[in-house]
């Protein structure tokens, strides 16, 4: 019997404190987070603030390191959402699905992109 499971984009806003470009000190900052999520659960996110040490940011906005492994209300966030197109597109130039099937065992059957949400389908190998 195949196993089908249904992981959604979403988009968030985080608040936390991160190291300072300067490096002199933290500062307070919040960003759009975007994770590939299985309810509240995400495998990898961008520009989730959960320490300090998130890296420089860069040209789109992103910051260098990505978490992994976490539950969004694991932080101070608001207005969380299903992430539009755009979001997506950018979680994907950071991200890779292959990468979290294979992580997981499965493998992409499907990419639903749509207007109000867009899904991932992975099927357990």
């Amino acid at each position: 019997m195949e196993h089908y499971y249904r992981k959604t984009f979403m988009s968030w806003d985080e608040e936390g404190q991160i190291f300072s470009p300067d490096g002199k000190g933290l500062i307070h900052e919040k960003t759009r987070a975007i994770a590939l999520c299985d309810g509240n659960w995400f495998d990898a996110a961008i520009n989730t603030l959960r320490d300090g040490a998130m890296g420089k940011k860069d040209e789109n906005g992103v910051y260098e390191r990505k978490w992994y492994g976490d539950d969004i209300y694991n932080a101070d966030v608001e207005d969380v959402r299903p992430a539009n197109l755009s979001e997506v597109g950018l979680y994907l130039m950071y991200c890779s699905l292959e990468y979290e099937a294979k992580l997981n065992g499965q493998e992409i059957v499907a990419i639903i992109k749509g207007a109000e949400r867009t899904d991932v389908i992975f099927r357990k190998k």
